[in-house]
């Protein structure tokens, strides 16, 4: 875990979540919209021989992260219809839906508001392709002023980076502001004065 600053009572604070039954990315971002600042990122890695021991240490961990930093919001990312193409095994599909539920659980006893929203409907308002890749997810993260970490045999946690875009999208649904446009992530303007508006993320549970 990289940690910076616990957040204040004034932030915002919103979790960003990259479920995964191998390796979950997460990360915490307070402030403005448009300059936030990241406070703590990780992931989370689970031990244990059987399915039932590892989605029990995938709970216990994110039951400590969302103790430890105690945010307003989670917003989880959904699958988005590329699993209904035959791109991944079905057990893969059902293992992250397990570990997904194991953490939306823990947000439910702990108090946590918990979103689910499809990836594809946050790359579409935020980088203006539903199927933009890591690169975009990249250049926005950094136009932000948030640098993604590294992972420990090199090149950037795509991981985190993707939980930085959940918390961002967070955000700024949150504070019902517009993100400006940017043509070289491929947006077409959708408003007036080239600002790209925000698609709901649907409703807390």
């Amino acid at each position: 875990m990289k940690s910076a600053r616990p957040p204040s009572a004034e932030d915002a604070a919103t979790l960003g979540v990259d479920p995964s039954f191998n390796r979950t990315g997460w990360a915490l971002l307070v402030g403005a919209p448009h300059s936030p600042s990241l406070v703590a990122c990780g992931v989370i890695i689970p031990r244990g021989s059987s399915r039932g021991e590892r989605l029990l240490s995938v709970r216990r961990q994110f039951e400590g992260v969302l103790r430890s930093l105690r945010p307003a919001l989670a917003y989880f990312e959904r699958p988005g219809s590329w699993q209904r193409r035959g791109g991944s095994r079905r057990e893969t599909v059902e293992a992250m839906a397990m570990a997904r539920g194991v953490m939306l659980a823990a947000c439910a006893e702990i108090g946590v508001v918990a979103v689910e929203v499809d990836f594809q409907a946050v790359r579409r308002s935020l980088l203006g392709r539903h199927n933009a890749g890591a690169d975009s997810v990249l250049e926005f993260v950094r136009g932000l002023g948030v640098e993604p970490p590294r992972r420990p045999r090199g090149g950037v946690d795509m991981d985190v980076a993707n939980a930085i875009l959940m918390a961002a999208y967070g955000l700024l649904l949150c504070g019902n502001v517009y993100f400006p446009a940017r043509e070289s992530l491929g947006r077409r303007p959708a408003s007036p004065g080239g600002l790209a508006t925000l698609e709901p993320a649907g409703r807390p549970t």
